[in-house]
């Protein structure tokens, strides 16, 4: 530790205000350097694949029965969300009565254009 009387600072034209300040630089360097640490961390991505016996194994482990072909065939053919919209406006077009393979029908999924335009007038758009 550094004495105060002035004889020692003037011996090393050092003063307690400049080492009070080198200290500061110092510590935000550190912190600088700990926060980008941080950052670089969060900033890997983190694989979630994992392999079909760690699942199943994992699966049964908690006391879920599972079906292993059915499960092996899920993974194999994921259903994307395009494949389910897809899935979903057929089984609409079904309901309707309309063919599941045309697309030029004059009929659309959405109901009629005048009750639309009527609605969007009452709720004010």
């Amino acid at each position: 530790m550094l004495a105060q009387d002035s004889d020692e600072d003037d011996e090393w034209d050092v003063t307690v205000a400049d080492l009070k300040k080198s200290v500061q630089k110092v510590r935000g360097k550190i912190t600088v350097i700990k926060e980008r640490s941080l950052l670089k961390s969060k900033r890997r991505a983190n694989s979630r694949v994992k392999k079909l016996t760690e699942v199943t194994a994992m699966m049964e482990a908690r006391g879920i029965d599972v079906n292993k072909e059915s499960l092996a065939t899920r993974v194999k053919n994921p259903r994307r969300i395009a494949d389910l919209e897809a899935a979903k406006d057929r089984r609409h077009k079904a309901e309707l009565g309309l063919s599941s393979d045309s697309d030029d029908d004059d009929r659309e999924l959405d109901g009629d254009k005048n009750m639309q335009d009527a609605e969007a007038e009452n709720r004010g758009r």
